[in-house]
């Protein structure tokens, strides 16, 4: 029998595309925008063009009151370079033996620029019997990631019948999961050096009976200790939070866990390295940048918006400076479609990166055959179709729009936000990039409102030699030479331009 919360998602994603509709595009002309500085413009989908001066700071437009190449004079890179922030967790198999499925999927992953993979190392496999361990499960796994190029971001879970019978995760002693944790990061110090401490701990599918912020506290506690004395450089990682806890449907806000555990252990934050949330938007259908509001509460917020609620919480605990890993995001593709998933995965790592998020793992790289999981959603996340499926698996476009990604933007940083600098629209983004190797400069734009386009007269930078623009996989849509601004048109499919200056 479905327990009520499935059954309260399950009517959550039948009835939010008619919702969307409804709702979708704010035509008031003083509604402030989520982005910074931006009114919604009821006449005009491209940037505003009134006949006030956008030189005079005086005037009282929405308009840029800089010159064109002043807006890329702001461009400061920050964070981590693309690729190295873009991953995927996986459900890859994890053993000694060979697998067809494991040696399609790594390759893939390289080429596509996901080069963290978040993978388990399973306390029954590695201690079946209490003091006995063993790594000849995982050790050839390791290995193998490892020979890849590909960096292995680890996690610990779950329970282990000695030691957590009739599946009672809160009859674990915390000791013996901090042991467990302890040999783990010393046999793989130097190899391996991130550890996440469980998955999704504050819902009952991962953490049975009931989530239980005191048990879960003492084993970070331990965890944190033991991971740290044999391994002092590797980071832990409090285990990744869904934000479809009961508690977020009744006023409480997304990932409460934290404050739940901060109740009972005041102490927490000094027992983590690194924070790791899931931002999955509500009923992993809206865009990511779509926040449901009713009223002034924010009832369920936009991709950027669950990692600021995040960091609140951090804040509220003392320790707002933790780094935050999105160790799952993504979309199913059955009900918006192969392309708006594509679109997502793009769109919502861009929009982590503005954040300072470190890590945006995609969930996950194959689908689930048709029918298998108890919601019908949950069978199609994958970068590639379910692979036991007549021609076996097949690419999707979000795995062609991963590679895009990597392949324009794969060695830059994040440098700012140019939206409100180019008096784009509300939910209309334009990101700047800069690549420290070469000096070239990149935007990335799109139109996050929907089924709507704009038009964007582009000023570029004044020292631009050649100029190329490219669509959300990476192919060469125009190029040319030094000119002074661009035209595009922007749709809900990321467009890159890349400038090469002198």
């Amino acid at each position: 029998m479905k327990s009520a919360w499935t059954i309260l998602t399950l009517m959550i994603i039948l009835l939010l595309p008619a919702l969307l509709a409804s709702c979708a595009g704010d035509d008031d002309d003083d509604n402030p925008g989520s982005n910074p500085g931006q009114t919604q413009d009821d006449d005009n989908d491209g940037a505003d063009d009134d006949d006030d001066d956008d030189n005079n700071n005086d005037d009282d437009n929405n308009d840029n009151d800089t010159s064109p190449a002043e807006i890329w004079d702001a461009l400061t890179p920050q964070g981590l370079p693309v690729d190295q922030v873009m991953g995927t967790s996986t459900q890859m198999y994890d053993g000694p033996d060979d697998n067809w499925y494991r040696d399609f999927e790594i390759p893939k992953l390289v080429e596509a620029g996901l080069f963290r993979l978040r993978a388990s190392i399973d306390w029954p496999d590695v201690e079946p019997e209490q003091d006995q361990f063993t790594f000849a499960y995982s050790d050839p796994f390791v290995q193998l990631v490892i020979d890849a190029g590909l960096r292995f971001d680890g996690r610990l879970c779950y329970g282990v019948d000695w030691a957590a019978p009739d599946d009672n995760d809160s009859a674990i002693p915390p000791a013996d999961f901090g042991d467990y944790a302890g040999h783990v990061a010393e046999h793989y110090c130097g190899v391996i050096d991130s550890w996440e401490i469980w998955n999704e701990e504050n819902v009952k599918v991962f953490w049975q009976p009931e989530p239980d912020p005191q048990v879960f506290g003492d084993i970070m506690k331990a965890v944190f200790i033991a991971v740290h004395d044999a391994c002092p450089d590797a980071k832990v990682v409090f285990g990744g939070l869904t934000p479809f806890e009961g508690n977020s449907l009744v006023g409480q806000g997304l990932y409460r866990f934290l404050d739940e555990v901060r109740a009972v252990h005041p102490d927490i934050g000094d027992y983590f390295d690194v924070m790791a949330i899931h931002p999955y938007t509500l009923g992993q259908t809206p865009t990511p940048e779509y926040a449901l509001l009713f009223g002034d509460y924010e009832f369920w917020p936009s991709l950027p918006g669950q990692v600021r609620t995040a960091r609140q919480r951090l804040a509220d605990m003392g320790v707002p400076d933790k780094p935050i890993w999105a160790t799952e995001y993504g979309w199913p593709s059955l009900l918006i479609g192969e392309q708006a998933q594509a679109d997502f995965l793009v769109r919502g790592a861009l929009l982590g990166l503005t954040e300072g998020v470190e890590a945006m793992d995609w969930y996950t790289f194959y689908d689930r055959e048709p029918g298998s999981s108890t919601l019908p959603t949950e069978d199609y996340f994958g970068l590639y179709s379910w692979p036991d499926a007549e021609g076996g698996p097949q690419q999707k476009p979000v795995y062609r729009a991963a590679r895009g990604l990597y392949r324009v933007l794969g060695d830059a940083r994040y440098a700012g936000d140019l939206s409100a600098a180019l008096s784009l629209p509300d939910s209309v983004y334009g990101l700047g990039f800069v690549n420290e190797q070469t000096g070239q400069i990149y935007l990335a734009a799109w139109d996050g409102r929907y089924k709507k386009t704009t038009s964007l007269t582009l000023p570029c930078p004044a020292a631009t030699q050649s100029y190329e623009v490219l669509d959300e996989e990476g192919e060469s849509v125009a190029q040319g030479g030094a000119v002074e601004s661009l035209t595009l048109e922007l749709t809900g499919q990321v467009t890159y331009v890349r400038f090469d200056l002198e």
